[in-house]
């Protein structure tokens, strides 16, 4: 992921990455998704002001 971000990142691109606590592997992606609600808020106000 990190370095996926930092490709990213490298054309000027503004790049967030949310780390998520849990033992379930990929399935905290879902079961514990709450822990990065504000960032995902922020990012979806971000592209409904751009009209995205």
């Amino acid at each position: 992921m990190r370095r996926t971000a930092e490709l990213i990142e490298a054309d000027g691109t503004d790049v967030t990455l949310e780390t998520l606590e849990g033992n379930r592997g990929h399935l905290d992606g879902v079961l514990s998704i709450d822990q990065a609600s504000d960032t995902l808020r922020e990012f979806y106000s971000k592209g409904l002001s751009a009209g995205f």
